[in-house]
C-alpha cells in the first residue's frame, strides 16, 4: 500500500488493552466505575440525593456482580438504568434491577429496533424512551443522556456529567479492537466522535477497558479515520479484501486473539466503501423497502444481465462490486438497447413500449429521477414489473430551495437584489418585512421533501400543519397531519402554502380558482413538485388582482415557461427553470440508492422506494 500505517500503528498502541479481572472504584465523588472481564462490558453508576442511575452496556445475565459492586457504596435504590447500546433484552428482565422495579432507559430507536419482543416478557420496571436528551436532575447532580445518531448501534447513546465533565461512551469508545460491527456505520461513527470531543471530557470511560482522558476519544476517531484510508488505498490499487487485510496486519504489533476482530473490522470498513453496506447517508432516510422479487418467490432466479442507460463515468465498476454475478450493458438509446432486451432481467432507466415488448423476463424498472408519471404506459402498469424511483434523493435540496422563497418574499430580497443591479442604496417596501417565526405554514403532500421542508421550518419557530393522505409518524414541531378532505379548512388559516405532491389524477390543477380564494391576501403559494398541480391561468388572475400577496414556482404549467408568458412580468413572482433538485448531494444519493438496489436485486432482498405504478408514485 502507498500510505504509510504509522498513524494508524501508534493509534493502536493507545487503545489496544487486555483486561484480565473486573476492578472498580469511585472516579468522582459518588461517581463509580467497574471494569469487567474483556467478554464482558464496563458498568458505571451515579449516586444522586435518593436514588442510583445505573449505566450499562449489554451486559450479560444482569451482571450479578455489578449489583454487588453497587451495594458496597450505596443503599440507595437503583431507579434508572440507562442502555447505551440497547441489543436484544440486555439481560434486562433477569437482572437484579428488574427485580427492584427500576426504570430501564434507552434510545428511542435503538430500543423500538431491539425489543420489539418485551410484551411477551415484559420487565419489572418501566421503560422510558428518549430521542437526542434525556436530563436527570436533582440538587446534587445532573446527568445528560445525548444521542448522536448511528455508530456502532441506532440506539448509541452516551451519559454526560457537565459539572463533574465525565462521559459514559458505552461502545462508542473502547480500548481494543472495536467489535460487533454487524451493525455499524463506522464513516458516520466519525462524526459522532467529532461531535463528542468539544465536550472536554475530564474522565472518559469507554465501552472495554479502563478509563482515561480525552485522548480515548481521539484515539478511537483516528483508529477509524486512518483504517478508512488504508482500505480507500487499497481498493485504489485495486487489491482483494484478503490482500488488503494481510497488508495492514502485517505492519501492526497485535495479539492473536484480536487478529480476527481486527481482520472483521477491515471487512466492516471494505463493505462500507464498495457499497456492500448501505451508506449512512441512505440509511438515515428511512427508506421503505416494498413488494419485489426476492429469493423467497415462487420460481425466483439469480438475475444474469442489466441494461444500464446514463450512468456517469466510473459507476460501472461501483455496481460490478455489488453484483458480480451479473453482466452490465449499457445503451444511450432505444435502438441501441432493444438487441439486449431478450434476455435482460432489469433496466436502469426508462423503459419504452418497444423495449418492454422485447423483454420478457423484464423484472425491475428502476428510474433515477423522482417523477414517473411519463414513464408509465398501460401494458408496464398492468405487468408485474417492479419500479423503483430516486423518491427522497433531492428532498434536502428540494427543502433547502422552499427555505430560500420564504426567506426571499419575508424580507424582499428579490426587491432589493433588483436595486443592486440599479447600483441604488434603497429600501423598497413593495410589502413591509416579515419574520418568519410563528407564521402559519401548510405542507400539501407529507413526503420525503415535505418532512424535510417542515425539519427546516421547525428552526425558525413556524406554526406548522401538513396534509396526506398517509400520515405515518408525526415528527416534532409539527402541529397536525391531517387528510386532504381537510384542505380547504386550513387554506384561510396559512401563510405560505408549499406544493410537495406527486402529479396524480387527484391532484392534476387541484389548486384551481375557487382554491386560490381560499387564501389569505397576504398568504404566499410556493410549488416544487409539479407545474399541473396549479391552474396556471387561475394563479395568474389570483396575483393580478393581488388575491395573494405572491407566488414562488421551481415548476410550471407549460414548462419551460415560454416567452412572453404573464408570470413573466408579474412582480410578486419569483421564477426558476425547475432546478429546485440540483445539488453534489443529491446526485450522491441518488447514485447509493442505485448501487444498493442493484446489491438488493442481485442477492434477491427487498428492494427501496418501490412506485405504486397505479397511484403514480
Amino acid at each position: 500500500m502507498r500510505r504509510s500505517v504509522r498513524i494508524l500503528f501508534t493509534v493502536w498502541l493507545i487503545l489496544i488493552a487486555t483486561i484480565d479481572d473486573p476492578s472498580a472504584g469511585e472516579i468522582a465523588p459518588g461517581v463509580h466505575w467497574l471494569t469487567v472481564k474483556e467478554d464482558g462490558s464496563n458498568l458505571g453508576w451515579v449516586e444522586f440525593n435518593s436514588f442510583i442511575l445505573v449505566i450499562q452496556s449489554t451486559i450479560p445475565g444482569g451482571l450479578p456482580a455489578g449489583w454487588d459492586e453497587i451495594r458496597t457504596t450505596s443503599s440507595k435504590p437503583v431507579r434508572y438504568v440507562f442502555l447505551t447500546q440497547p441489543g436484544g433484552r440486555n439481560g434486562w428482565v433477569d437482572s437484579p434491577f428488574a427485580a427492584e422495579g427500576s426504570a430501564i432507559i434507552g434510545q428511542r430507536q435503538g430500543m423500538e429496533e431491539t425489543t420489539s419482543g418485551l410484551d411477551s416478557n415484559p420487565p419489572a420496571g418501566p421503560v422510558w424512551l428518549f430521542d437526542d436528551r434525556l436530563v436527570i436532575e436533582d440538587p446534587s447532580r445532573r446527568v445528560e443522556l445525548l444521542h448522536f445518531g448511528h455508530g456502532l448501534t441506532r440506539g448509541d447513546a452516551v451519559a454526560w456529567l457537565p459539572r463533574e465533565r465525565i462521559l459514559f461512551t458505552g461502545g462508542l469508545c473502547v480500548q481494543g479492537v472495536p467489535r460487533d460491527l454487524e451493525k455499524a456505520y463506522t464513516a458516520h461513527w466519525i462524526d459522532i466522535l467529532s461531535e463528542l470531543e468539544p465536550l472536554g471530557a475530564r474522565i472518559v470511560c469507554p465501552g472495554r477497558g479502563e478509563p482515561g482522558g480525552d485522548e480515548l476519544l481521539r484515539a478511537q476517531k483516528e483508529f477509524w479515520i486512518n483504517l478508512h484510508a488504508q482500505v480507500q488505498d487499497g481498493l485504489r490499487s485495486r487489491l482483494l479484501l484478503p490482500q488488503i487485510q494481510e497488508g495492514i496486519l502485517s505492519r501492526i504489533a497485535l495479539p492473536e486473539s484480536d487478529r480476527p476482530h481486527f481482520k472483521a473490522a477491515v471487512q466492516h470498513v471494505y463493505q462500507e466503501l464498495t457499497g456492500r453496506i448501505m451508506p449512512f447517508s441512505l440509511a438515515r432516510l428511512g427508506l421503505r423497502e416494498g413488494p419485489s422479487p426476492t429469493r423467497d418467490s415462487p420460481g425466483w432466479t439469480p438475475p444474469r444481465k442489466i441494461l444500464a442507460q446514463g450512468l456517469y463515468e466510473g459507476q460501472l465498476p461501483g455496481l460490478q462490486l455489488v453484483a458480480p454475478g451479473v453482466e452490465f450493458v449499457e445503451a444511450r438509446s432505444e435502438e441501441e438497447a432493444l438487441p439486449h432486451m431478450p434476455d435482460v432481467d432489469a433496466v436502469i432507466g426508462p423503459v419504452t413500449p418497444a423495449m418492454f415488448r422485447a423483454a420478457p423476463h423484464l423484472r425491475w424498472v428502476h428510474i433515477r429521477t423522482v417523477g414517473v408519471e411519463a414513464y408509465l404506459f398501460p401494458e408496464l402498469v398492468n405487468s408485474p414489473v417492479v419500479m423503483t424511483n430516486s423518491r427522497g434523493m433531492s428532498a434536502a435540496a428540494i427543502a433547502d430551495q422552499v427555505l430560500g422563497f420564504m426567506l426571499m418574499f419575508s424580507k424582499g430580497l428579490a426587491d432589493q437584489y433588483e436595486q443592486q443591479l440599479l447600483g441604488k442604496w434603497v429600501h423598497v417596501r413593495r410589502r413591509p418585512p416579515f419574520t418568519l417565526e410563528e407564521k402559519t405554514l401548510l405542507i400539501w403532500g407529507f413526503g420525503g421533501i415535505g418532512r424535510e421542508v417542515a425539519r427546516r421550518a421547525v428552526g425558525f419557530g413556524m406554526r406548522i400543519t401538513a396534509v396526506d393522505p398517509f400520515p405515518g409518524g408525526r415528527p416534532a414541531g409539527v402541529q397536525r397531519i391531517v387528510p386532504p378532505d381537510e384542505m380547504d379548512n386550513l387554506l384561510p388559516q396559512a401563510d405560505f402554502v408549499v406544493c410537495c405532491v406527486p402529479l396524480t389524477p387527484a391532484t392534476l390543477r387541484y389548486f384551481n380558482a375557487e382554491r386560490l380564494a381560499l387564501m389569505k391576501p397576504s398568504a404566499y403559494l410556493i410549488n416544487i413538485s409539479r407545474g399541473e398541480v396549479i391552474d396556471t391561468n387561475a394563479l395568474v388572475d389570483a396575483l393580478r388582482a393581488s388575491r395573494i400577496a405572491g407566488a414562488a414556482l421551481d415548476v410550471t404549467d407549460p414548462e419551460p415557461l415560454p416567452e412572453g408568458h404573464p408570470l413573466w412580468s408579474l412582480k410578486n413572482v419569483i421564477l426558476t427553470p425547475h432546478m429546485s433538485a440540483r445539488a453534489y448531494e443529491t446526485d450522491r444519493l441518488a447514485w447509493h440508492l442505485l448501487r444498493e438496489n442493484v446489491r438488493r436485486f442481485a442477492a434477491g432482498e427487498p428492494l427501496l422506494n418501490v412506485v405504486d405504478k397505479k397511484a403514480g408514485y
